[in-house]
């Protein structure tokens, strides 16, 4: 999605093997609209299953990511994803983080 001059990305449930898949399948058509991309929303809820460093490759001017969970778990990988990201500061009591845990209600 594009809106204001920047692109969202939403990953759903897509695994790791799915993104090979994906970049294999439609090539520069997928990989380009990730170069796009600036936010980004996690596969799998920030697990390790729906990590793909090869999606990085592409994603060069990706700003923020955003994992959406409950609450972080012990399959979480919300570290990997920062190290991606170049970053905005957000303001909040955990301020300068470049990856988002948002704590959706239950």
């Amino acid at each position: 999605m594009t809106y204001g001059g920047f692109t969202f990305a939403y990953a759903g449930d897509i695994t790791s093997n799915g993104w090979d898949d994906l970049i294999r399948q439609e090539g520069t058509k997928f990989t380009s609209m990730l170069e796009k991309t600036n936010f980004f929303q996690v596969s799998h809820h920030g697990r390790e299953e729906g990590f793909n460093p090869i999606i990085f490759d592409y994603m060069t001017n990706l700003k923020m990511a955003f994992v959406s969970d409950k609450q972080p778990q012990s399959t979480s990988i919300t570290g990997k994803y920062s190290q991606y990201c170049k970053g905005w500061k957000v303001t909040d009591e955990l301020s300068n983080r470049k990856v988002l845990q948002e704590m959706m209600a239950e």
